[in-house]
């Protein structure tokens, strides 16, 4: 809600927008969200398809550029940030 009532300040401020209608469009009523939780479950047959999808990608490595080369140096390190 704060991004979208930032937008609409721009907006105004830019000459885009009244105000009137930069007020009317800000009179959005609050809402309860809800978020999941992390480490949700994940089905089996999900992993499985994932990881025919990783198996199906036959696409040559394309590893002549060396900051490509470097950053792969780097995930087979664990120093990538």
């Amino acid at each position: 809600m704060v991004a979208l009532r930032q937008v609409l300040d721009r907006t105004w401020l830019l000459g885009l927008m009244t105000a009137e209608e930069r007020d009317r469009a800000q009179r959005i009523n609050q809402f309860e969200g809800s978020t999941l939780p992390a480490g949700g479950h994940l089905p089996i047959e999900r992993v499985g398809a994932l990881m025919a999808a990783c198996d199906a990608d036959l696409a040559p490595p394309d590893v002549d550029d060396p900051i490509k080369r470097d950053g792969l140096r780097r995930v087979r390190c664990g120093t990538r940030r």
